[in-house]
């Protein structure tokens, strides 16, 4: 995505365990291509999470997973 040419949207969709938490639409725009989502994580929200990076069409570019720890 750091080379893109043209701006566009992509999606960053947060998952705690299997269960969708959010759906964030983003704009990248060149030339660095970068932008970030976050998500407010309540106190009882401990466990594995993940954020699926999904293109314009909604194929899917990437995926982080981490976990929360009390």
């Amino acid at each position: 995505i750091a080379d893109i040419q043209n701006s566009t949207q992509i999606v960053h969709v947060w998952y705690f365990g299997d269960t969708e938490r959010a759906r964030i639409p983003l704009r990248v725009n060149p030339p660095s291509g970068r932008t970030f989502s976050s998500k407010k994580i309540q106190g009882h929200e401990t466990g594995k999470w993940q954020v699926k990076i999904l293109d314009a069409s909604g194929n899917s570019l990437d995926h982080v997973e981490f976990e929360i720890t009390p």
